[in-house]
């Protein structure tokens, strides 16, 4: 193997590996991505529930009195 042939392999290897690298990366991102939304989802949940629950125990407060 001459050295042009050599350094276009090298060309070659080193695209698929940095394509390879990106496809782990999305792949990464797709596996992460409902975890993350899944505890935004809970985080804006847990909020809006505790809001409700407020607002209930302020309006029992005034029929009371």
């Amino acid at each position: 193997m001459s050295a042009w042939e050599g350094f276009i392999w090298k060309c070659q290897n080193g695209l698929n590996v940095e394509i390879a690298g990106r496809w782990i990366f999305l792949l990464s991102d797709f596996f992460l991505l409902p975890g993350m939304l899944g505890i935004l989802y809970r985080d804006v949940l847990s909020r809006i529930d505790f809001s409700l629950m407020m607002y209930h125990y302020e309006n029992e407060n005034r029929t009371s009195n």
